[in-house]
Protein backbone atom coordinates (compact mmCIF):
# COMPACT_ATOMS: atom_id res chain seq x y z
CA UNK A 1 0.00 0.00 0.00
CA UNK A 2 1.12 3.34 -0.77
CA UNK A 3 0.13 6.20 1.55
CA UNK A 4 -1.23 9.80 -0.26
CA UNK A 5 -1.38 13.04 1.09
CA UNK A 6 -5.18 13.90 1.50
CA UNK A 7 -6.72 15.38 -1.26
CA UNK A 8 -6.75 19.10 -1.28
CA UNK A 9 -10.61 19.49 -2.00
CA UNK A 10 -11.01 17.86 1.14
CA UNK A 11 -9.63 20.02 3.09
CA UNK A 12 -12.08 22.53 4.69
CA UNK A 13 -11.52 25.67 6.38
CA UNK A 14 -13.28 26.68 9.68
CA UNK A 15 -13.06 29.74 11.68
CA UNK A 16 -14.03 28.96 15.73
CA UNK A 17 -15.15 31.02 17.80
CA UNK A 18 -13.67 30.44 21.36
CA UNK A 19 -15.95 32.39 24.62
CA UNK A 20 -14.68 31.94 27.92
CA UNK A 21 -16.59 31.53 31.31
CA UNK A 22 -15.06 34.28 33.47
CA UNK A 23 -16.33 32.50 36.64
CA UNK A 24 -14.80 29.77 36.36
CA UNK A 25 -12.92 29.57 32.71
CA UNK A 26 -14.51 27.01 31.29
CA UNK A 27 -14.68 27.22 27.12
CA UNK A 28 -17.35 26.75 24.56
CA UNK A 29 -16.23 26.36 21.11
CA UNK A 30 -18.24 27.53 18.04
CA UNK A 31 -17.65 26.70 14.46
CA UNK A 32 -19.69 26.75 11.44
CA UNK A 33 -21.00 30.37 11.87
CA UNK A 34 -19.41 33.40 9.93
CA UNK A 35 -20.10 36.17 12.83
CA UNK A 36 -19.42 36.75 15.89
CA UNK A 37 -23.19 38.07 16.03
CA UNK A 38 -23.87 34.14 15.08
CA UNK A 39 -21.25 32.92 17.73
CA UNK A 40 -23.11 35.11 20.36
CA UNK A 41 -26.56 34.06 19.26
CA UNK A 42 -25.50 29.65 19.30
CA UNK A 43 -24.04 30.18 22.61
CA UNK A 44 -26.57 31.84 23.68
CA UNK A 45 -28.70 28.93 22.85
CA UNK A 46 -26.38 26.76 24.60
CA UNK A 47 -27.06 29.01 27.85
CA UNK A 48 -23.87 31.01 27.72
CA UNK A 49 -24.82 34.48 28.73
CA UNK A 50 -23.61 37.64 30.77
CA UNK A 51 -25.19 38.64 33.64
CA UNK A 52 -26.12 41.54 36.26
CA UNK A 53 -26.79 41.57 39.34
CA UNK A 54 -27.42 43.46 42.75
CA UNK A 55 -23.19 43.34 43.44
CA UNK A 56 -21.93 42.07 40.31
CA UNK A 57 -21.86 42.31 36.42
CA UNK A 58 -20.25 39.07 34.70
CA UNK A 59 -19.87 39.73 30.55
CA UNK A 60 -19.58 36.20 30.06
CA UNK A 61 -20.63 33.07 32.19
CA UNK A 62 -21.18 29.38 31.04
CA UNK A 63 -24.78 27.91 31.84
CA UNK A 64 -23.23 26.32 35.12
CA UNK A 65 -22.10 29.27 36.76
CA UNK A 66 -25.19 31.39 35.99
CA UNK A 67 -27.05 28.43 37.58
CA UNK A 68 -25.04 28.60 40.59
CA UNK A 69 -25.52 32.35 40.72
CA UNK A 70 -29.11 32.06 40.40
CA UNK A 71 -29.27 29.99 43.02
CA UNK A 72 -26.63 31.74 45.06
CA UNK A 73 -29.45 35.31 44.44
CA UNK A 74 -32.28 32.86 45.85
CA UNK A 75 -30.30 31.69 49.11
CA UNK A 76 -29.49 35.20 49.66
CA UNK A 77 -32.73 37.10 49.19
CA UNK A 78 -34.57 34.39 51.94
Amino acid sequence: MKLLNVEPTEVEVLSVFVINCFMCANTHYVSRVKTVREAIEYAAKEGWHGYETDSEVCSTACPKCIKEVQENEVEYSK
